[in-house]
Formats: structure tokens, sequence, C-alpha cells
């Protein structure tokens, strides 16, 4: 099986997600020290209407998980899943990247990898940068 890596950026100067690809970046065109990236909304590929120079030290980037919530969305490190429980109410995790893999602190020192959790029950609700 194949696995699809794939990355997204948020520009904490611009307050905008953006898809981000390790091949759109050209220094000898803009200078040193930028990185290319395509807004968020639109398709995830390079043409030269769409792309736009970020400053990396500005961004925060994030890695797809390789995983999807109960619809079907794509899950990335940063996003918010919310986890509804019958009796005892419901309860929001943060996606982080810790040893190696994907996954939330269930309680403040306990870090539960995806590959213990069933995502069916779990559903993306936004991520720590757009609220």
């Amino acid at each position: 099986m194949q696995r699809e890596i794939k990355f997204r950026v948020w520009s904490k100067t611009l307050k905008a997600m953006f898809w981000f690809d390790l091949m759109w970046g050209n220094h000898h065109a803009m200078g040193g020290g930028w990185i290319g990236a395509v807004p968020w909304g639109e398709e995830r590929k390079y043409c030269p209407s769409n792309i736009m120079a970020l400053d990396p030290d500005e961004c925060e980037f994030m890695q797809f998980t390789t995983l999807h919530d109960c619809h079907g969305k794509e899950i990335w490190e940063g996003d918010k899943l919310q986890y509804k429980m019958d009796s005892a109410g419901e309860y929001v995790k943060q996606v982080e990247f810790k040893d190696g893999s994907f996954g939330f602190y269930q309680h403040t020192d306990y870090f539960r990898n995806f590959s213990d959790v069933d995502l069916s029950k779990y559903q993306v609700i936004g991520n720590i940068w757009e609220e």
C-alpha cells in the first residue's frame, strides 16, 4: 500500500492555510529563504498564477496523517478531533506527532497513538490555527 505524503502550512503573517509541496520552492527566482505555497481552497497543484512565496520563519508546517475521520475528512497534524460519548458528554483532542506516530494526549501525560483509536467515532471540527 502506498502512503500519501502531503503537507499544509499556516501563515502566521497572513493568518491563512496553504498547500505546501517541497518541490514548489524556487530560490533562484525569488531569492533564498522562502517556500512556495498555494492557497488552501484552490486545487493542490503548482501553477504560476496561484503560487505564493512565504517566509518559512512565519509558518507552521503540518503533515497529513493519512487517516480520515467518521465523515471521510482528512486528519492533519494540528487538527481538533471531537469524540461524543453516549452518557459522559464529549471531549476535544488535538492531533500531534510524537515519537514517530500521530495521536493525541488522552491525559496530560499519556499519549494515545492512532493505532489504538477507532477513528470512526471521531470528527474533525477544526484546527488549532483557524478558530
